[in-house]
């Protein structure tokens, strides 16, 4: 099969798909990244819409079959230098592929009776976002929520974090958590908050009940917001021996998430 070729940095297609690793350009296109041949093919099996694919010639004569399943989709596949494929890709070492896949759109959050969700407050860290979203999996929540100044789910490194649970996670924006912790008090949901207080909860035995539960996680460096911390049922705490004080957040989101499982 003969695929156009496209051997310059500075060709549009390229320097667009090399905007997308800034939110503004991902918003402004409606598209992210998708790079490397085994999330690619996740991304395809989820039903991702995966608009254009630059791809290196030995990438293709190794990848046939994911080539002609990327074309099948309705992807514009385009064979491509190591050169521009380093740059429209965000990975330090690419592996032959980047795709540009549409952003869905914006899911409306609506909580399941009994569900089990995890709730993230300012999380800036990309990559522990992505290991939250594949622990989230992993442990059957049945959303993640991110509120208003969550880092983008749909960052490059997120979306390599995740290992493919980003298109399979429900998860969803939230513009005011506070008021979400309100709304879901209302509707018999136990509001649990990470947070280091006096009369914590501890993460064993904080889940027994069969009601539904919403376990909020904050900002790496300062935790979460007082004013959220005081709406919600109570603090949640995990305990540590030693002398250490905290956990990475997507560490303790994955014990609380396996917690919350159970």
């Amino acid at each position: 099969m003969t695929r156009q070729k496209i051997t310059s940095t500075a060709n549009p297609l390229v320097k667009r798909m090399a905007f997308l690793r800034e939110k503004r350009g991902r918003r402004e296109n409606g598209l992210y990244l998708i790079e490397g041949p085994k999330l690619a093919a996740e991304a395809l099996g989820c039903g991702v819409s995966i608009r254009y694919a630059l791809a290196h010639g030995r990438f293709l004569n190794e990848h046939k079959a994911l080539a002609e399943k990327l074309e099948k989709s309705g992807a514009a596949l385009y064979e491509a230098t190591e050169a521009v494929i380093a740059r429209a890709a965000d990975a330090v070492s690419p592996q032959g592929l980047v795709c540009a896949a549409a952003l869905p759109e914006k899911a409306v959050f609506r909580a399941r009776p009994g569900g089990r969700y995890l709730g993230l407050c300012a999380l800036s860290d990309p990559g522990n976002l992505g290991a939250i979203l594949r622990s989230a999996e992993a442990f059957g929540a049945d959303g993640v929520l991110l509120d208003a100044d969550c880092t983008d789910p749909y960052s490059p490194k997120a979306v390599r974090g995740s290992m493919g649970s980003l298109f399979r996670v429900p998860h969803y924006e939230i513009d005011d958590m506070l008021q979400m912790v309100y709304t879901l008090r209302k509707q018999n949901f136990t509001v649990y908050a990470a947070a280091l207080r006096e009369g914590a909860v501890d993460v064993h035995s904080a889940f027994s009940g069969p009601g539904g539960y919403l376990t909020l996680i904050g900002n790496e460096a300062s935790g979460l917001p007082d004013a959220v911390i005081d709406a919600c049922t109570a603090p949640l705490r995990i305990h540590m021996q030693g002398r250490v004080q905290s956990l990475n957040a997507a560490v303790a989101a994955s014990l609380i998430l396996f917690c919350q499982s159970r």
